[in-house]
């Protein structure tokens, strides 16, 4: 499990791919979207145990295309934009949290994530980790406490290190292969 530091920083990166203009509005969303599947928390919360629902159908390929299709189609109707064009980005931002996650030490059981859900309750990781685990407590009393160590610290340096020089390459690749286009910020 990545962090937040990390999914937003990824979340951006796929926006500023795919943006000429740098829309504050519009980077919340991605933001929003890279973040959202770990809304699973919440559930666990209800309970005491904030992991406990950790990992499960929001963690699936199957939310990640209700909802892109449900944020898109909002986003169309005040924008205008044209519904396919942003469900594939939209979906691409959801469904990043899900890869890096793949892709990320699990110490908590149950390992991986229900990437098939709802076809099947079988968790997937890959037996090949990339990113860091986040150290968190299984109680509510303390799980946001628990954030704060030196293992998590070091881990969204990490992050900022990674998923940064994505969204650095990203710029620099947009503005070598681009110099003539606007990259202005909107309101």
């Amino acid at each position: 499990m990545a962090s937040p530091v990390g999914h937003s920083l990824f979340g951006l990166g796929i926006y500023s791919a795919a943006n000429k203009q740098f829309n504050w509005k519009t980077v919340f969303i991605y933001i929003v979207l890279a973040n959202l599947a770990d809304f699973d928390f919440l559930f666990g919360f209800v309970v005491g145990e904030p992991n406990k629902y950790h990992h499960q159908f929001t963690h699936s390929f199957v939310m990640a295309v209700l909802i892109a299709g449900i944020f898109a189609l909002i986003f169309c109707a005040k924008k205008g934009e044209k519904f396919l064009k942003i469900f594939g980005l939209f979906f691409s931002v959801y469904f990043s949290h899900l890869v890096i996650d793949f892709f990320a030490v699990d110490k908590s059981f149950p390992f991986g994530e229900q990437l098939l859900w709802p076809f099947t309750n079988d968790y997937y990781l890959s037996p090949l980790p990339i990113f860091m685990d986040v150290h968190k407590s299984d109680f509510s009393s303390d799980f946001v406490q628990s954030f704060f160590s030196k293992h998590n610290f070091i881990m969204v340096l990490s992050e900022i290190g990674i998923f940064g020089t994505f969204y650095l390459i990203i710029e620099f690749i947009k503005k070598k292969l681009f110099p003539q286009a606007d990259w202005k910020t909107s309101k």
